[in-house]
């Protein structure tokens, strides 16, 4: 078993800001190797399952609802 890391410890004010401003934030090295593969193989099993979905922001203008849909950004619905 590999620890899961403390985040607090690794994510700078820098990326704190980033969140904020953008959105989504990178943090290299968070998780570490170990971690950073079962994740990937999550997501692979994900998308092979053909569960991952493009995110998009919905939004209402002028009474219609519009979809903004975020560029190489994925997401899957995970609870049951």
């Amino acid at each position: 078993n590999v620890p899961f890391p403390a985040l607090a410890s690794v994510v700078s004010n820098d990326a704190c800001r980033a969140l904020c401003r953008d959105g989504f934030a990178v943090v290299d090295g968070a998780v570490g190797e170990t971690w950073a593969h079962l994740f990937r193989d999550d997501v692979i099993t994900l998308a092979e399952r053909r569960l991952l979905g493009r995110n998009a922001t919905h939004f209402v203008r002028g009474g219609a609802t519009h979809l903004l849909e975020k560029r190489g950004i994925y997401e899957a619905e995970l609870d049951r």
